[in-house]
């Protein structure tokens, strides 16, 4: 559940961003907010399991 959070956050943000450049031709805030988002709760949540194990 660590991992699937914020990768399902990340991935969601990366199709909307996709669909947003390919119907206007810019990625959009919200979109980019949650690519940022999910990779930083991903990077944040592995940084602190490892500090855990030792």
């Amino acid at each position: 559940m660590r991992v699937l959070a914020p990768l399902t956050i990340a991935s969601v943000g990366l199709v909307l961003m996709g669909l947003k450049i390919l119907a206007d031709g810019e990625p959009g805030a919200l979109p980019l907010l949650l690519v940022v988002l999910g990779a930083t709760w991903y990077g944040v949540g592995r940084v602190l399991a490892r500090g855990r194990r030792g």
